[in-house]
């Protein structure tokens, strides 16, 4: 397969996003195949059409962001990867957080839910827009994360955990208190591992 970076497929996409409607845009979005429910190992990320989709979900958050285009959020993220795609997905989060601005409070309610969506990758995206809001409402999605089947869904949450109790000294204790237990007994020795990075960040 032809290497090449991810700037050229965005700008691309870019430019066919431009001219559709609001609606139009939601629909592609809704239309679009999700990027694989599993890690950055998985087969599928060998393969073109997988890296195609990324670059569109990328060039369609930039638009979310630049219309303030808040329906289009939850849609967005409900086809995002397990898995980073190699960072790239990192970036998934700038249009959304640029169209909410500066009410956090409704990109906080947009996330909630989705801590609870059937696809992993959402999950975990969902969780980790969390800990980057910090916003104590979303404190009791945060713990029932660390329950997550999924060990990915599980780290984020110890980390977004982590951040919320930052910043917000009241929830602290409890936080404490959720990741210990991760720490001692998780099935997963990574998740473990993030759950005792987190609680010495809070010491």
């Amino acid at each position: 397969m032809e290497q090449r970076g991810p700037a050229h497929g965005i700008h691309r996409h870019r430019l066919a996003i431009a001219p559709l409607s609001d609606d139009e845009l939601i629909s592609r979005i809704e239309g679009i195949e999700p990027l694989p429910d599993a890690d950055d190992n998985d087969p599928a990320w060998l393969e073109q059409a997988t890296w195609d989709r990324a670059e569109f979900l990328l060039a369609a958050a930039d638009a979310i962001g630049e219309r303030r285009l808040l329906r289009a959020i939850a849609p967005l993220f409900q086809k995002a990867p397990l898995g980073d795609a190699h960072e790239m997905m990192r970036g998934l989060r700038h249009g959304p957080e640029q169209a909410a601005a500066p009410n956090w409070q409704a990109l906080t309610g947009i996330m909630r839910p989705l801590t609870r969506h059937h696809r992993a990758g959402c999950r975990r995206w969902a969780v980790r827009e969390l800990g980057i809001l910090r916003d104590d409402q979303a404190l009791d999605d945060l713990v029932s994360a660390l329950g997550d089947d999924q060990p990915l869904v599980r780290s984020e949450a110890c980390t977004s955990l982590r951040a919320l109790a930052q910043a917000i000294p009241a929830a602290r204790r409890q936080v404490e208190a959720h990741l210990e237990t991760i720490a001692e007994h998780d099935t997963c020795a990574e998740v473990r591992s993030d759950a005792q990075r987190a609680i010495e960040t809070l010491a």
